[in-house]
């Protein structure tokens, strides 16, 4: 309901009980039936007082103005991860556009399972939401018990950008192509490992896809994030790596991890002499990871608006698309319905792509 729609409503139902009011009273003065009938009168306008008080009191609370507090925005992932970045970047730009604090609070663990229950286990008021990854659509077709049901449950906020993932290996692995890694991985069948940030994220079904397009068996490994998973990478622990391409960018350009291959449609500007996963000998694939805001289905809808409407400003903001870009972002604007719609989309993609690739549910 519109402000000036609620207020009007509630000077409607005040008039209506001033007219109950007046109403009762020369009945009060003119009744025949004594005490107890004046006993009656005023109860049944007490109760028709307090009967639209109740009714009015939804358009009351939601006067209230939003933001009056600071907002808590859930990333399902470490710091310094890509969308841990993303997510900071866009809470400093509300913070300074809504007059309270978004505040970035890191809930890592199970593929981002966790951060989505915290999120709904909160009250509904607009003061917690998430910033999610491509794993939110994926989620439902690896966890068969999820506590919740991701499109019903959820409501889409702003897409704003997409990226691709890089696959990438350490030097001491003794492979410089994507086509040696498949040829090594099928000599050794379930001896090799990747890292991902946990079953149902971006980085375990990047990498699980291109295991099951490549026919080979690589064993997963799983970390709270993707700076955990890079560590061991560095130090031999696990021999492949799928996470978005700008997390490992200064690490491929000081030589300290191989690129394979990158899963966009075509070559990135950042890493113009790595192939795509495509043209290194996958023909057709490819993988890209989108990043978005989402609030709790029930959610008020007039904070779900307000809060599009300054995401979608945000993103098509300059300084921002410049950062996005530097972040190997390319920025998308899709709010509100149509985001839902991406998202139920990308969910039956996913669950194609899975039970195609032979993943197993968990």
């Amino acid at each position: 309901m519109e402000p000036t729609s609620a207020w009007r409503a509630i000077v409607e139902k005040r008039v209506l009980v001033r007219c109950i009011v007046t109403w009762a009273s020369p009945s009060l003065q003119g009744s025949n039936g004594g005490v107890s009938k004046v006993r009656h009168l005023q109860e049944l306008t007490v109760g028709l007082i307090l009967f639209f008080l109740a009714a009015i009191s939804p358009a009351l609370s939601q006067q209230q103005p939003y933001p009056s507090r600071p907002v808590t925005i859930l990333v399902p992932f470490n710091p310094g991860s890509e969308a841990d970045i993303l997510a900071r970047l866009y809470a400093a730009k509300l913070s300074e556009r809504m007059g309270h604090p978004f505040v970035v609070e890191n809930r890592a663990g199970a593929g981002g399972v966790l951060a989505a229950q915290t999120l709904l286990n909160a009250p509904a008021d607009g003061y917690d939401l998430m910033f999610v990854t491509s794993g939110f659509a994926i989620n439902p077709s690896i966890y068969q018990h999820l506590s919740f049901d991701t499109s019903r449950d959820f409501s889409g906020i702003a897409l704003v950008g997409h990226s691709p993932a890089l696959l990438v290996t350490s030097p001491s692995l003794g492979v410089r192509t994507q086509q040696e890694f498949i040829s090594l991985a099928k000599q050794r069948p379930g001896q090799l490992n990747y890292g991902s940030a946990g079953t149902g994220s971006a980085s375990y079904f990047s990498c699980q896809y291109f295991a099951s397009e490549a026919k080979i068996n690589v064993v997963n490994v799983s970390y709270k994030g993707v700076q955990e998973f890079l560590t061991d990478l560095l130090g031999d622990r696990i021999q492949l790596a799928c996470p978005p391409m700008v997390t490992v960018i200064p690490l491929v350009r000081a030589g300290k991890l191989v690129a394979l291959s990158v899963t966009s449609k075509e070559r990135e500007s950042l890493l113009p002499d790595v192939p795509t996963t495509s043209e290194a000998g996958l023909s057709g694939f490819e993988y890209g990871i989108w990043y978005g805001l989402v609030a709790s289905s029930k959610t008020p809808r007039f904070i779900i608006d307000r809060l599009a409407k300054e995401m979608s400003e945000i993103t098509n903001l300059k300084d921002i698309s410049e950062a996005m870009a530097n972040q190997g972002v390319a920025p998308r604007d899709v709010a509100t319905t149509d985001f839902d719609a991406f998202i139920a989309t990308e969910i039956g993609k996913f669950r194609s792509l899975v039970k195609a690739s032979g993943i197993n549910m968990k």
